[in-house]
C-alpha cells in the first residue's frame, strides 16, 4: 500500500483517539439529550427546528457543512450526507447507521464539532505521526459527538477526504487488511504518540466486534490515562464513497465498548 494511503488511517485513528480522550475529561460539554436538544455537523439550525417539531426531520445548515465543491457529481454511488439529530437519535445516510441514546448522554454542539479539526491537528504536530503525513492538506471533520458523564462513555463519528489516487490505493485491500498493515508498519510511532499526549501502559491489536449483526474487524487499543483505565475500540469504512469514516468507541474505568456498539442500527 502507498505510504500516504497508509498515513491517511493513521492520523484518522490517532486523532479520534486523542479526541476522545479530551472529550471524555470535559464532562461540563453539551447540552443533555431531549426532544428540543442535540446538534451535530449539521449544524444548531437542526437542533431549533427540532426543538418547534419533534415529531419532524430537519434539514441540515449549508454553513456548516464541508466543502463539497471537489466531490463527484450526482452520479457517485454514495453522496456524502451528513448527519441528522432528532431529540437524542442521530442517523447519517452516508455510513448507513444511527442510534438512539436517552437522558444521560450529551451531544456537542455544532460550533464545538467545528474547533475539533484545529484541536486534534495542534495536537499531532508535537508527536511522531507528523513525520508520516501531511497534516496540512488533511480535510476531515467530525460530524457527531456524544459522551455520558455518568457511565463514562463517549463516541464520535468522524470523516476524512480522500483523494482519487488514495481510493485507487485502499481499493484493494479490505478494511481489515488496513488495520493489520497499520500496526505491522507503524505501531510503535502510534504507541509513542500516545504516550507523548499522556496515556500509559498502551495496548493495541485487530478485533472481531459483532456491528449492525455483522462482525467487523477493528482496532481495539487499552490504556490508562491518569491511571484511569481506557477502553477503545475503533471502526474503519473506508470504501463507503468519497470520505472514509473513523467510528471511535470509549468507555473509562470498565470496559462497555460492546454495550455501546449494540446501540447502533442500519438505516437508508
Amino acid at each position: 500500500m502507498k505510504k500516504r494511503a497508509l498515513s491517511l488511517c493513521l492520523v484518522l485513528m490517532m486523532a479520534l483517539s486523542l479526541l476522545t480522550a479530551c472529550g471524555e475529561s470535559q464532562q461540563d460539554v453539551g447540552g443533555s439529550v431531549s426532544p428540543s436538544g442535540g446538534s451535530s455537523a449539521s449544524s444548531t439550525l437542526e437542533q431549533e427546528q427540532t426543538s418547534s417539531e419533534p415529531g419532524t426531520s430537519a434539514e441540515p445548515n449549508t454553513s456548516s457543512e464541508p466543502d463539497t465543491s471537489s466531490e463527484p457529481d450526482a452520479s457517485d454511488e454514495n453522496p456524502l450526507a451528513l448527519g441528522r439529530i432528532n431529540g437524542g437519535t442521530y442517523t447519517n445516510s452516508y455510513t448507513g447507521y444511527g442510534f438512539t441514546l436517552d437522558e444521560g448522554w450529551s451531544f456537542l454542539s455544532a460550533e464545538e464539532l467545528q474547533q475539533i479539526p484545529e484541536q486534534t491537528l495542534e495536537a499531532l504536530k508535537n508527536s511522531e505521526m507528523a513525520e508520516l503525513t501531511d497534516l496540512e492538506g488533511l480535510e476531515q471533520f467530525t460530524d457527531v459527538f456524544v459522551e455520558n458523564p455518568q457511565t463514562f462513555q463517549s463516541m464520535n463519528i468522524l470523516f476524512q477526504k480522500m483523494s482519487a489516487a488514495d481510493r485507487l490505493a485502499l481499493m484493494p485491500y479490505s478494511d481489515a487488511e488496513i488495520i493489520q498493515m497499520t500496526l505491522e508498519s507503524t505501531g510503535e510511532a502510534m504507541i509513542s504518540s500516545y504516550e507523548s499526549a499522556g496515556y500509559a501502559d498502551i495496548s493495541m491489536e485487530q478485533v472481531t466486534v459483532e456491528f449492525l449483526g455483522e462482525e467487523r474487524a477493528a482496532l481495539r487499543t487499552t490504556c490508562t490515562y491518569s491511571d484511569i483505565p481506557v477502553y477503545m475500540i475503533q471502526i474503519i469504512d473506508s470504501h463507503l464513497g468519497s470520505y472514509s469514516v473513523t467510528l471511535t468507541i470509549t468507555s473509562y474505568l470498565e470496559d462497555t465498548t460492546a454495550d455501546m456498539l449494540a446501540l447502533f442500527y442500519s438505516v437508508e
